[in-house]
């Protein structure tokens, strides 16, 4: 009984059998044929009244599912076109395509130049295929061989919400993804496939293709019984064999077919259809030629356009909105819902697929971990990066450093995301971007400690002074000497503001980076992209150079308050009684002081020990639980401050934050704890995330106080998630309202080291 069991769920997943799901619809099996009795394939399959379709498989079958009678059409380019009633009775049919007479000379007379041809079809786009969006129901396969041997197999089944109007972007949204590893053998299988030639005309066809390849006619042939213009494009460089045929319609000069070759042995083939008054892509493959470890691994991609909706709101669409380039595999599997692959596979699999596919199901029904290996899988599958912008205020937005730094990192992801999508060159352009603003950041939060304390400096932004990239300045010696005897704690903290802000910078950063699965190589490329630079360069900057040597003096008179920070930080910290002077060399440091500064930078380097800035993985604990670091070294305006931030996922996915920090000075070391806990659940649409640190610090914070003071922080920000969508499976809008009070006593978020209280609230606004 078990093993009929099995075979019957074979039977059902693979060969789609012809039992109702519904009383009024019916599966319509076919081969097609050509006059020599050879399979076609790629053969469309299109019911006309229903408006759906398929294609037929390398060995020319097709199953296709009809809810009415109907009347099946099935072309291909060079044959006549047949078209044949069908209903419930119909069965398995047998289908012959003739030659089309008109396939071997030329169909139309034309003075049109080959070159002219083609410029004429890119410019009537915009009449020929649909400008407003609609929604394409796809289904996606990716297919690994070796010879006979099927290494990966890959099903997608996605909505597409797209136009042809010039400048439009595509939306994918994944409705179920399957995948199957049958070897360990290495390869390389690349994103969506890149079928739609039309969509992306005038980038392909632009001055530099004529001036690259040479456009020629050969014999027209036929589709649909419409006669077709066939051109052929070549390399002019006679070492490049890479060339694309295209067939066009010759009256309405409509792209009806792309045939491209490459080079390297890929080719891509894209098949239009019209359908009413409007052409829509139909079906294509890619193939691409995987040239690793000393073999080519081929992988054929294949996509059908099953069906097409014109009216639609965000609410019609179905599925989870994922970006083009995307790695689907990473997705989770649902290889188990064999009533939704029943449903929604119109792509009929051919018998080396199915034979290997029954193998690995056999094995696979007898795995206790078959279901439970999903089902974790899907638990985990949290995207590192949804674009979006999200700014904070508090009761006093001026004074309240970390709203400052909460805003810069999210306009950063915002600013860092808009160039991905414009240049090939994100990384050098993300790059060149924090390069220009991060000394920017760095001088305001300068000024802003200083205007709380009653001065009012001035900014140089220059970021091309040979000695920092831009400073305060506009306090004469009197007043900064003033405000250090008056204020030397605050005085010290303009030597630390800028570690202080790339601190707290590195560590939002790592917030998010600890919330997302770095195993999943689409939260890694979204890693590399948003998040690689910024957060190297920040903790980069934090690393104090030991080998640093005397500056010399600025011919300006508009100086800087501070020349050297390391020379600056250590006298005042040794000497809290000594006159202010913005330019300190070595000479001017005792032995003690000296040596101190090389210590402290030598101790910066700790600064580069956190996994997440390269991009590791979290470390597992067991099956449900893991975790990831990082440490930190900071000087702060009373010493040192040495600190371990750790964050610990349990049950898959729920994230907690604890943080060691020891803090030095002269006299003693202490210790503070923090602990945060992240997203906890309210309700469907309601969360809160609470923090709570607790410290033991000098009572009065400078070098030499010999004595502790024992003090705490909490904060608690609650989110609504407004707008949810149930398709997409996101939400439109987060409102963030909380508030953030301290005792005396130092943390780098925050300007003050009294007491505070802050009301805050922010949104998340994801586009």
């Amino acid at each position: 009984m078990k093993m009929q069991y099995k075979q019957l769920l074979l039977y059902l997943f693979f060969l789609c059998s012809s039992a109702l799901s519904a009383q009024n619809k019916f599966e319509i099996y076919g081969l097609i044929l050509d006059e020599k009795n050879h399979p076609i394939s790629n053969a469309n399959v299109f019911l006309v009244q229903s408006k759906t379709g398929t294609i037929t498989n390398s060995e020319g079958k097709f199953v296709v599912t009809a809810y009415r009678n109907d009347i099946l059409s099935v072309s291909h380019v060079g044959y006549e076109t047949v078209s044949t009633k069908v209903n419930a009775a119909s069965g398995s049919l047998k289908i012959i395509l003739k030659t089309a007479i008109n396939q071997l000379s030329e169909v139309v007379v034309t003075t049109l130049s080959a070159e002219d041809i083609l410029k004429a079809s890119v410019d009537k786009i915009k009449d020929n295929y649909e400008q407003n969006s609609f929604q394409s129901n796809v289904m996606y396969r990716a297919e690994v061989f070796d010879k006979d041997t099927l290494l990966y197999l890959e099903e997608t089944a996605f909505n597409i919400v797209k136009s042809y109007k010039h400048g439009f972007k595509e939306k994918y949204y994944l409705l179920k993804n399957r995948n199957f590893q049958f070897s360990d053998r290495a390869y390389n299988l690349r994103q969506i496939g890149q079928f739609d030639f039309v969509g992306q005309a005038s980038e392909i066809f632009d001055k530099a293709f004529y001036r690259k390849y040479k456009i020629s006619r050969l014999p027209g042939t036929s589709f649909d019984n419409h006669s077709l213009y066939v051109l052929l494009a070549e390399s002019q460089n006679k070492n490049d064999t890479s060339h694309m045929k295209i067939y066009i319609d010759t009256d309405d000069m409509a792209f009806v077919r792309f045939d491209s070759y490459a080079n390297s042995g890929d080719e891509v083939m894209a098949q239009y259809k019209k359908i009413d008054e409007k052409y829509y892509l139909m079906n294509g493959y890619s193939i691409h030629v995987n040239r690793k470890n000393g073999t080519n691994l081929p992988v054929k991609a294949t996509m059908i356009m099953t069906s097409i909706s014109h009216d639609l709101s965000s609410y019609d669409i179905e599925g989870l909105l994922i970006d083009k380039n995307d790695i689907l595999r990473e997705y989770a599997t649902n290889e188990q819902d064999t009533m939704f692959w029943r449903e929604h596979n119109a792509l009929l699999p051919d018998s080396a697929v199915t034979k290997a596919m029954q193998q690995y199901y056999r094995k696979r029904l007898d795995s206790v971990s078959f279901k439970s290996d999903i089902l974790k899988k899907e638990a985990t599958i949290q995207r590192l990066y949804k674009p979006h912008l999200s700014l904070m205020i508090s009761s006093d937005l001026g004074k309240d450093f970390y709203s400052m730094n909460y805003n810069s990192v999210s306009i950063s992801r915002f600013i860092n995301h808009s160039l991905s999508q414009y240049t090939r060159w994100s990384l050098f352009a993300s790059a060149a971007y924090y390069m220009l603003s991060m000394p920017l950041e760095e001088v305001l939060s300068e000024k802003r400690l200083l205007n709380i304390s009653g001065l009012n400096p001035k900014i140089n932004p220059s970021i091309f002074n040979q000695y920092q990239a831009s400073y305060t300045y506009n306090i004469n010696e009197t007043t900064l000497n003033n405000f250090k005897q008056n204020n030397q704690s605050d005085f010290m903290r303009l030597h630390t503001i800028r570690n202080d802000g790339h601190y707290v910078k590195s560590w939002m950063l790592e917030e998010e980076l600890a919330k997302a699965d770095l195993s999943d190589k689409n939260n890694l490329a979204d890693f590399i992209k948003y998040y690689f630079v910024e957060l190297a360069l920040h903790r980069i900057s934090n690393i104090n150079n030991p080998f640093a040597e005397d500056k010399k003096a600025f011919a300006s008179d508009a100086q800087p308050l501070i020349r050297d920070r390391s020379r600056s930080w250590v006298k005042f910290l040794f000497e809290p009684e000594a006159n202010y002077r913005n330019h300190i060399l070595d000479a001017d440091l005792t032995s003690e002081e000296y040596s101190f500064m090389k210590r402290s930078a030598w101790f910066s380097l700790i600064n580069l020990i956190s996994p997440q800035m390269i991009g590791i993985k979290k470390f597992k604990i067991s099956d449900k639980n893991a975790f990831t670091f990082s440490l930190n070294y900071l000087r702060i305006p009373f010493g040192e401050m040495f600190g371990q931030n750790i964050w610990l996922t349990t049950n898959r996915t729920q994230l907690h934050g604890i943080s060691i920090k020891q803090y030095k000075n002269h006299e003693q070391t202490s210790f503070g704890l923090g602990y945060k806990l992240y997203d906890l659940r309210l309700s469907k649409s309601a969360f809160v995330t609470t923090t709570l640190d607790y410290w033991s610090q000098p009572s009065e914070p400078t070098f030499y106080s010999n004595t502790l003071r024992h003090g705490f922080h909490i904060e608690q920000m609650f989110e609504f998630q407004l707008f949810y969508n149930k398709y997409i499976q996101s939400n439109a809008l987060s409102l963030l309202v909380g508030y953030d009070y301290k005792t005396k006593g130092y943390i780098p978020q925050s300007y003050f080291t009294g007491n505070r209280f802050d009301f805050k609230a922010a949104f998340k606004w994801y586009f």
